[in-house]
């Protein structure tokens, strides 16, 4: 008898995203990344946010960023993606886009800390601690010029309030 083949094909994409997820955890990454691509195929616009953290985790930021910033394009509010995003433009040696994403992720979600991520996603993972140092750096970048100044003395409160602010985003 003939196989038949559903209509909706695209519920056999998780399917794929998951078998990508447990071959990454085995350490077969090129057979991770083929069926995460698949599943996006399967499903477009699904499962771009795993492909772009497959190509991460290998080290592949510049695959990985394009990706994670059409996430973005459609749902920039997205914390994970932020935050992604922030660390693949990081390690692309791109330090500007990296702090953009970083402002966007403090936007969205304040009381994100890499500490949190990492003890969230898993500390001594690489690819966790990659994304937390990224981010960690990009704080590093903002409050370290501020609090050099204040430590001297020359600055005011106010300058340090807006310095703030305008690294993090207001309130912060």
């Amino acid at each position: 008898s003939a196989v038949v083949i559903p209509d909706d094909v695209t519920r056999f994409a998780a399917a794929h995203a998951l078998l990508a997820q447990t071959l990454q955890l085995c350490g077969r990454t090129e057979e991770a990344l083929a069926r995460m691509k698949h599943a996006t195929q399967l499903s477009p616009g699904s499962f771009v946010a795993g492909l772009a953290t497959l190509h991460f985790s290998r080290g592949e930021y510049a695959e990985a960023l394009p990706l994670v910033e059409g996430v973005l394009a459609s749902n920039p509010r997205y914390p994970y993606a932020l935050a992604l995003a922030a660390a693949c433009a990081f390690w692309s040696g791109d330090h500007a886009r990296a702090g953009e994403h970083a402002r966007a992720l403090r936007s969205v979600a304040p009381d994100f800390t890499p500490a949190a991520f990492t003890s969230s996603f898993g500390a001594g993972i690489g690819p966790v601690e990659r994304i937390a140092a990224a981010l960690a750096d990009q704080a590093s970048t903002v409050l370290d010029p501020v609090f050099s100044r204040a430590s001297g003395r020359q600055i005011s409160a106010r300058a340090v309030r807006d310095a703030v602010d305008a690294g993090f985003g207001a309130g912060a």
